[in-house]
């Protein structure tokens, strides 16, 4: 069995779903330091606030849309 994985939305559209979720995060939890802009800390998880982020959107980030390719 082979199994691969997209780290660079090659495939999918993950990045896309990250700034729709950042914005209703920076929404639902205000912090001074963040604006509606993703932070390039994003990956980060020594940040608290970039973990709680993670922490309650990870799943849905799972279901991106895959890109359509035509080759």
């Amino acid at each position: 069995m082979k199994i691969g994985i997209d780290i660079d939305d090659t495939i999918t559209d993950t990045r896309s779903l990250q700034i729709k979720y950042w914005k209703d995060y920076i929404k639902s939890y205000p912090n001074e330091n963040y604006t509606e802009n993703l932070p390039d800390s994003i990956n980060g998880f020594s940040d608290s606030y970039v973990q709680i982020f993670w922490d309650i959107y990870r799943e849905q980030l799972f279901d991106a849309p895959i890109k359509i390719m035509l080759i």
